[in-house]
């Protein structure tokens, strides 16, 4: 009887914290608050608040990304970090063209989507190879360690895979 009371009581405390929190109750107060919790709690609403529009603009890739919702970018008024939005949460490359980016963009959709083939577009060697280790890990195929150029990078990729 005791214990079901308590387990009553704490339901009653944790439904009571989620309301209060749907209701808007506990909120952010500052830029990067507002950032960690849309980014904690998947709620793109918290990077509406977000004063700084570069620190915004990045919230909503963000959850855009995580949550594969492309429409969040349209909140972006910046084209270069629209596109950059648009290829994190579509995970298609095209969009990464033009950025300025480019290598990061790639690199980024290449190991969310396991495709090793996506590393191939990177035009800094280095950032290739890192993109190739990176999509190493992602697969656990340590076959792709071999693609790497740099000695350095592929002793530290054959290494993960040799613990």
């Amino acid at each position: 009887m005791k214990k079901t009371l308590i387990i009553i009581i704490l339901l009653i405390i944790i439904g009571g914290g989620i309301a209060a929190w749907q209701t808007g109750f506990i909120s952010c107060k500052t830029d990067s608050k507002c950032a960690k919790m849309s980014v904690a709690t998947g709620d793109a609403s918290y990077c509406d608040k977000i004063q700084k529009e570069a620190l915004r603009s990045t919230c909503y890739t963000a959850i855009a990304a995580t949550e594969k919702d492309p429409s969040l970018c349209e909140k972006i008024n910046h084209q270069i970090q629209k596109n950059l939005c648009l290829a994190a949460s579509k995970e298609n490359p095209s969009y990464c063209e033009g950025t300025g980016l480019e290598d990061i963009c790639y690199d980024g959709i290449a190991r969310s989507k396991k495709d090793i083939s996506i590393c191939n577009r990177i035009k800094n060697k280095h950032m290739k190879d890192l993109c190739y280790k990176g999509v190493a890990y992602e697969k656990k195929d340590s076959s792709l360690c071999e693609k790497i150029k740099d000695k350095s990078i592929k002793n530290v990729c054959n290494q993960n895979f040799s613990k």
